[in-house]
C-alpha cells in the first residue's frame, strides 16, 4: 500500500475545572508459575525514509506545577532486578553520527541563576 497508515488516538476526557482522567495500558499479573505479559509501544520500521517518532510527556500546567514522566522496573523477589536501557540509535552508513542521549534538568524563571532543574545520574554500589 502506498500513502500513509492509519492513526491510533488514546486518550482520557477533559476538565475544564478538575482533573482530567487518566489513560492507562497493563497487562494482567500472571499466575502463581508464569511471567506478567509485556507492553509494546513503538513507531513503525521504514524502508526508504526516516522512521517514526515516539513521544511520551505530560501537559503544560497554567497555574500547578507540573507533571512527572516516570519510568520504573519493577523489583525482583528472587533473582536480579531488572534493567532500565536508555540507548541512542546506532548509524551504519559511512561518516554519519550515531543518536545522542541527553539529560537535561528543567530551566527555572526566577531572578537566581541558580533555580534550574538538577540532572542527577545515581549508581547504587
Amino acid at each position: 500500500m502506498i500513502g500513509m497508515g492509519g492513526t491510533v488516538l488514546v486518550s482520557s476526557g477533559r476538565s475544564d475545572d478538575g482533573t482530567s482522567g487518566a489513560a492507562s495500558f497493563e497487562t494482567s499479573p500472571s499466575g502463581p508459575n508464569g511471567v506478567s505479559g509485556a507492553v509494546g509501544i513503538a513507531s513503525g520500521e521504514s524502508t526508504a525514509g526516516d522512521s517514526g517518532a515516539l513521544y511520551a510527556g505530560t501537559g503544560d500546567s497554567k497555574f500547578g506545577a507540573g507533571g512527572e514522566v516516570r519510568i520504573r522496573v519493577g523489583d525482583a523477589g528472587f533473582n536480579d532486578g531488572g534493567d532500565a536501557i536508555l540507548q541512542a540509535g546506532q548509524a551504519s552508513a559511512q561518516g554519519a553520527k550515531g543518536g545522542r542521549v541527553v539529560l537535561s534538568g528543567g530551566e527555572g524563571s526566577s531572578a537566581h541563576s541558580t533555580d534550574g532543574g538538577e540532572a542527577l545520574l545515581f549508581a547504587i554500589q
